[in-house]
């Protein structure tokens, strides 16, 4: 049970010409109670850092003295004060474990809430072509709109193309150990708002994997690409999804 703030009742009857009573309150505070975590838990790929956040028990102990020390693997990693937030770095295909401890004037819970996550790895989009599917002719990159996110104009492909042939490519938080290949047989492609999953296979073109994918009949739109696996030394780890906009 987490300790909890103690209330008391304290009748103090004054002697006087009145002989009037006068009722306080006493608040004993104790350590506060255990923190709870906010759902989703966030994993920023582009700085490959992990965003622990949590919520506090304000039912107990006292609120202006809180911090929090939080624990990354069993060790001390950071105290904080107010902000019930961290931004902890993170290496790709390692598992990590994050604690964290609320602590008062009075003293810490002793009871930690614990979380576990396992780092997936990330890719980008290299480079995306248009292509034929029949022919297997490979035709110039696609244009962009130089925005943030970058769209894919598809009106810069040639007219005989079908299918966009994509390259991927890790992202540099995302180191990768020689040796290591991706797994595409189980790879999904769909857009967003359309359940149903987008025509795709994987070819090999001098040497190098490319994802093919066939152009739905409205081409234009968000699409994502999931179920990628990085296999290295027998073990599978997991690939964030790899989203594009062709404009």
């Amino acid at each position: 049970m987490n300790p909890k703030s103690l209330w008391y009742k304290v009748f103090v009857r004054i002697l006087c010409s009145y002989n009037s009573t006068i009722l306080l309150f006493l608040s004993i505070y104790t350590v506060p109670g255990k923190v709870k975590y906010l759902e989703p838990l966030f994993y920023n790929s582009e700085t490959g850092t992990y965003r622990l956040a949590w919520v506090s028990d304000y039912s107990s102990g006292n609120p202006d003295s809180m911090t929090y020390n939080v624990y990354v693997n069993h060790v001390l990693y950071s105290t904080v004060g107010l902000q019930n937030l961290l931004e902890i770095p993170v290496k790709p295909g390692e598992s990590y474990t994050f604690e964290v401890e609320a602590c008062n004037d009075i003293g810490c819970n002793p009871e930690r809430t614990q979380t576990t996550y396992t780092v997936p790895y990330s890719l980008d989009i290299e480079s995306l072509h248009p292509y034929n599917s029949v022919t297997g002719e490979v035709y110039g990159q696609l244009q962009t709109d130089n925005q943030i996110p970058v769209g894919y104009l598809l009106d810069s492909a040639p007219a005989t193309s079908d299918s966009i042939l994509i390259k991927l490519k890790y992202k540099p938080s995302s180191i990768v150990p020689a040796g290591s290949h991706l797994d595409y047989s189980n790879v999904l492609v769909t857009k967003l708002y359309e359940p149903s999953k987008i025509l795709n296979q994987t070819i090999l073109l001098n040497g190098e994997s490319f994802l093919v994918i066939k152009l739905p009949q409205q081409p234009l739109g968000k699409f994502t690409i999931s179920g990628i696996h990085y296999t290295h030394s027998g073990t599978i780890h997991s690939v964030t999804p790899v989203w594009f906009n062709l404009k």
